[in-house]
């Protein structure tokens, strides 16, 4: 779905377009300052969403308020007029930059990004940057959905402060939009030209980096040289490429799975030149399509063989480590971590590079974005409140770990402070995304009319903006009965897939979706005629009328989680029936033996104790699971005779014997679809399709 047609309407308004000029440029006694927003600054009334009252946070002296429910469409129309040219613009002006948009929590950012996919469009270079799933000091893997999310919204990142990338990207190759938690943002990560697909130069710490690795048909190459760069990326070299991250070599073939790619690529070799590079289905490794080149882009936010060739700024991992203290740490702790320390840049445990982020690299988020980048605060106190919460969490779960002598003194965070971060963000000027409660004095967006239900009145007051000229735009989960209904009152409203274009004056369009709420706008004025001129074609509508589920209905259909078949993990379990000794399948790290229970305190706790699975893996690895969890593990179904293997934790294993098992899956699945294709052929009793009642009351269930 898109919605740029709206946006495009939306762009002839006076009042929106300068407060999206304003957003857009820079500050310095420009069109940046507070005071040219149409939305009040902190101290006006009819603005809210921020406990902080005075000025702005951290140096977001542009500030503007909108309404909730059309803040996705600010921020898409901010992101489109980035790409167009500024007004007075001299040719030798940069490209558009990237836009970073920060929200307080990682709901926020998700709903805001499944938001602006729905106004730009599925295509549209719009990234999540979640955060891991890990604990701080815990030596847990992240799980390998959110790690690769993560790469590729880094990846757009740097490639757009990258000068080799920059340049290619204009109106026609946008610049990525991304959007973050500010938890997500604080989070210590590699170097931008690492993650463009630049390395070090060996004899390093000089800040000199190689060109990017991009390979095209007709380039020749070094395959010793290829192989080793993509090992120094943290690719897996393994036989079959059927998970992203990994790379094979069979004679004059080299497959990569780059985690930003939707499939991996295959390229031919004739001697040492490139012939063809194709994608191809990890599941099938069977072709599909050429590809015109190859960027590989790290495998691994976290590359602890690279930490002593990249500049790490003022201290190296290895002054860092010399200055913990091990005062109060046992002899086992002290020896563990010397351990992983002399291990961690040959053959690092995926389970340890989390517990070691702020030792491998320091980079900041902040360090991603170019001179002409742009940040955007969704609410810049409650921002700040979450990162001073956020702090406090961290350092009660330090203090405990120190105080059990779990971790040395002055271990480095995982994360940037919440100061030196506000620091650095300051010079940036970002514009603070406030929320409107106010009705009358909004110039914009004026609350939507709210129906719940009422679809004569609907039909009547659709009638009447008609004449008046008005388009109205209605996005529901229920767009065919929607239609349906308005057919029977004479009201023309086909279900469209996409809105790209502006819709004429009296046009009552259909979009199948989801939105959090809807608003209307007046164009009167800013097409510069009266609503009875706007009867005609030629002037364009004079308002537009946003509606959702919202105000349809009175609900928006919650979209939940999927949750895993019972067939998926095996019969449930409950404490009572399990036995040391007995096999048992975790969801996320495979076969293990319970082994029994434990009463542990959890890091970020006082002083209550909670249960814990105790679950013994292969080489004598072990997990602990808190009985809460319990719901992530099943019993073992299998021959009574065979004891099965253990699985490796931290290992690739369980994850390729799941994907196996899903490719087994597709093709049972496509054995049904034949199956059931000839059932279809087949004649038979045909009955009635359901009736607008049936619709009905299928649509009046809330999931």
């Amino acid at each position: 779905m898109s919605l740029n047609g709206i946006l495009a309407l939306l762009e002839r308004h006076p009042e929106f377009i300068r407060s999206i000029e304003s957003a857009r440029q820079g500050p310095n006694g420009g069109p940046g300052t507070a005071s040219d927003y149409p939305g009040p600054s902190h101290s006006a009334p009819g603005h809210s969403g921020d406990r902080h009252p005075g000025p702005p946070p951290f140096g977001a002296a542009r500030t503007c308020a909108v309404r909730p429910s059309a803040r996705p469409a600010f921020i898409a129309a901010l992101y489109r007029r980035r790409l167009a040219p500024a007004p007075n613009a001299n040719a030798a002006a940069p490209p558009p930059g990237p836009l970073l948009v920060i929200a307080p929590r990682q709901d926020d950012a998700r709903r805001l990004h499944s938001q602006l996919l729905a106004w730009l469009g599925d295509d549209a270079p719009v990234y999540f940057l979640p955060e891991p799933e890990v604990l701080p000091f815990e030596r847990l893997a992240a799980d390998a959905p959110t790690a690769n999310q993560r790469l590729t919204a880094l990846a757009a990142l740097a490639a757009a402060a990258d000068p080799e990338y920059a340049p290619e990207y204009s109106a026609d190759r946008p610049p990525p939009l991304v959007l973050c938690s500010i938890a997500s943002a604080l989070l210590y990560t590699a170097p931008p030209p690492l993650m463009a697909g630049r390395l070090p130069r060996a004899n390093a710490n000089t800040g000199q980096w190689t060109a990017p690795g991009v390979w095209r048909p007709g380039d020749r190459v070094r395959l010793d040289s290829l192989l080793s760069q993509w090992l120094e990326l943290g690719y897996r070299h393994e036989p079959m490429v059927e998970s992203p991250g990994a790379f094979s070599h069979r004679g004059g073939i080299l497959d990569i799975y780059p985690p930003n790619c939707e499939l991996p690529l295959r390229i031919e070799l004739f001697d040492d030149e490139i012939d063809t590079i194709r994608r191809f289905d990890p599941l099938t490794q069977r072709s599909v399509g050429p590809a015109d080149e190859v960027r590989p882009i790290p495998a691994q936010e976290q590359l602890p063989s690279l930490m002593s060739r990249v500049p790490t700024g003022a201290e190296t991992p290895e002054s860092l480590a010399r200055q913990l203290d091990f005062s109060r740490c046992p002899a086992a702790v002290r020896e563990r971590i010397a351990e992983e320390l002399e291990t961690l840049p040959y053959a690092a445990n995926p389970e340890i590079l989390s517990f070691y982020r702020g030792l491998i690299h320091r980079a900041s988020l902040l360090d991603y974005l170019p001179p002409h980048a742009a940040v955007l605060l969704d609410r810049g106190g409650r921002i700040q409140d979450e990162a001073s919460e956020l702090e406090e969490r961290i350092a009660r779960m330090r203090a405990g770990r120190e105080e059990r002598g779990e971790l040395p003194a002055n271990f480095p965070s995982p994360g940037m402070p919440w100061a030196a971060f506000a620091a650095r963000l300051a010079p940036l000027r970002p514009v603070d995304l406030q929320a409107w409660v106010g009705e009358a004095d909004d110039p914009v967006f004026q609350p939507a009319t709210p129906y719940y239900g009422r679809l004569e009145q609907l039909s009547a007051d659709l009638k009447r903006r008609q004449g008046q000229g008005a388009a109205l735009v209605a996005v529901t989960q229920h767009a065919r009965r929607l239609a349906e209904i308005l057919e029977q009152q004479g009201i023309a409203a086909p279900v469209l897939d996409t809105l790209d274009a502006p819709p004429a004056p009296g046009q009552v369009c259909i979009l199948p979706g989801a939105l959090p709420g809807g608003w209307a706008v007046n164009l009167a004025g800013a097409n510069g005629h009266s609503p009875a001129q706007a009867k005609g074609q030629r002037h364009g509508a004079s308002a537009l009328d946003l509606l959702t589920d919202a105000e349809l209905f009175g609900s928006v259909k919650e979209r939940r989680q999927r949750r895993p078949r019972r067939a998926e993990r095996g019969p449930d379990v409950s404490l009572s029936d399990l036995e040391p000794g007995t096999f048992v399948v975790h969801i996320d790290h495979g076969v293990a033996r319970f082994a029994g229970t434990k009463m542990m305190r959890p890091s970020d706790a006082a002083g209550a104790e909670k249960e814990y699975l105790v679950l013994e893996y292969a080489e004598n690895d072990k997990l602990y699971v808190p009985t809460d969890q319990l719901n992530r593990i099943s019993a073992y179904v299998g021959a009574q005779e065979y004891s099965p293997a253990l699985t490796r934790l931290g290992a690739a294993d369980w994850s390729r014997l799941k994907q196996r098992v899903k490719g087994a899956a597709r093709e049972m699945a496509q054995e049904l679809i034949r199956i059931n294709a000839a059932r279809q052929i087949a004649k038979g009793h045909e009955f009635s399709p359901d009736s607008a009642w049936q619709q009905e009351l299928e649509d009046s269930f809330p999931y």
